[in-house]
């Protein structure tokens, strides 16, 4: 008789927690279950132990070993492949069910036939299993309308026919399959969440979540290659715009200081002129000696001498780039769809940066991106009795979505062209896109120019290496 859920687990090297994970499994109010384990290549005595388990329940349990690892997207693909389910969902074999989780998951699929995956709020546990606090996600269609933080794979329970429709898994990826198949379903089927908990998440020095720029690479490659798969005959048109105001008081010319023997300046416009996206560069500036400078260094870019009005403290960015656009527009005959500007001052923006804040605009359909760092610092305001932790899981260092704070780094600004009015570059629905906060940082003086020479020499380096 066909399950209704399929459930699947690899393990490797988790011989320490997978008892308990399965057992979490076993231990379901909900009886209407399969689950498949695989011991992907195990050095420990995972697969000693997976084995006994499955005499618990024989005729419900698959086990299956890989001699040779084949990584998690290969195990999803196998299990996709056999599962007689009609949902599917994983558990990583480092963390366990709520006894209800399946009975509350697959009943809310059964009851919303128009939802194509359901996800829950769960908790945080260390590696002994103490509750550590709870990962609580804004509630779809009620407390966000933005869906741009994709669920935690390992909660999220999807229709099986729709995962096969797309294909499965990519394996060219090692991780972050649940963001993946978020970004595979977004805007073509309905998502929805629970606000009960019903999964722990395990914390611990062999999390692979532990290695933050580990996972940002994946996201980011996994966004790309999306992309690519959407292009065709007609492509949007990208423009670059890099305001360059260089008659701050206290830092004159700041944008032709030099910073390992070149130009501040000429950071942003590389990294816009070497994007794969980015179709057109323009500097606005309200000095001669920055367009002298890229027109000789940079001649293919575009370049605009704006009046000095423009650099009025009370400017805003909109300003800039509607009168960066009417020279464009109606000079270049380039009309844009998107815009992406670009801050002379960050020069630790990389291309990569610069091309998923782009991508996450259309992936997300939001009107405008801001780059951000998520801050993970202990900020204190003032309560009835003192000081109080602005986010209430601070103090235990947990941040759920909804205590979260990004801090706008002004690295990236992305918006649709549509968008774009006086009175503000973002829109109603904004989006973001997450830097590392060691390269959010920005050059508030000329003696902070020295902090950046050995970060960029590095961020140069990786480059020519990549």
């Amino acid at each position: 008789m066909r399950p209704k859920v399929t459930v699947y687990i690899t393990c490797k090297n988790y011989g320490k927690f997978v008892k308990e994970a399965v057992e979490s499994v076993f231990s379901q109010i909900f009886t209407d279950w399969e689950l498949i384990i695989f011991d992907d290549g195990s050095q420990d005595d995972s697969w000693k132990i997976i084995k006994k388990l499955k005499n618990v329940f024989p005729k419900k349990t698959n086990v299956i070993r890989n001699k040779e690892t084949l990584g998690l997207r290969n195990c999803a693909n196998k299990a996709l492949e056999i599962a007689k389910g009609e949902y599917f969902i994983r558990l990583d074999a480092d963390d366990y069910f709520d006894e209800s989780a399946l009975l509350v998951m697959s009943s809310y699929l059964d009851k919303n036939k128009d939802i194509a995956l359901v996800y829950s709020n769960y908790y945080y546990v260390d590696e002994e299993g103490n509750n550590l606090g709870i990962q609580k996600r804004k509630k779809i269609g009620q407390e966000t309308k933005v869906i741009d933080i994709p669920a935690h794979g390992a909660s999220t329970m999807v229709r099986k026919r729709i995962l096969k429709s797309v294909g499965g898994y990519d394996i060219d990826y090692k991780s972050q399959d649940g963001h993946e198949l978020w970004l595979n379903l977004i805007g073509k089927y309905k998502f929805s969440n629970i606000a009960t908990p019903l999964f722990s998440y395990r914390q611990h020095d062999g999390s692979m979540s532990q290695d933050f720029d580990s996972l940002l690479r994946s996201r980011r490659a996994i966004k790309k290659s999306l992309m690519s798969k959407r292009e065709g005959p007609v492509n949007l048109r990208v423009i670059a715009i890099i305001p360059a105001r260089n008659t701050f008081k206290g830092m004159e010319n700041i944008c032709l200081e030099k910073v390992n023997g070149k130009a501040l300046i000429d950071y942003s416009i590389e990294g816009a002129i070497n994007s794969t996206i980015i179709d057109k560069v323009m500097v606005t500036s309200d000095d001669t000696r920055v367009i002298k400078h890229c027109k000789k260094h940079f001649p293919s870019i575009i370049t605009k001498l704006r009046s000095m009005k423009l650099s009025d403290r009370n400017t805003t960015f909109s300003e800039i780039v509607l009168n960066a656009l009417e020279d464009l527009e109606s000079g270049e005959s380039f009309y844009p769809d998107i815009i992406a500007m670009l801050n002379v001052h960050t020069p630790l923006r990389i291309v990569s940066d610069i091309d998923e804040a782009i991508n996450n605009l259309i992936l997300y359909d939001t009107d405008s991106v801001a780059s951000v760092y998520e801050n993970e610092n202990l900020v204190l305001i003032h309560g009835e009795y003192g000081l109080k932790p602005l986010k209430e899981g601070a103090l235990e260092k947990l941040f759920p979505e909804k205590e979260k704070l990004y801090i706008h780094n002004s690295a990236i600004n992305i918006m649709w062209r549509d968008v774009l009015d006086s009175n503000s570059i973002f829109g109603k629905m904004i989006g973001h896109v997450i830097m590392p906060e060691n390269r959010s940082m920005i050059v508030k003086n000329k003696k902070m120019l020295k902090i950046f020479e050995p970060i960029l020499k590095d961020l140069t380096h990786e480059s020519k290496k990549k």
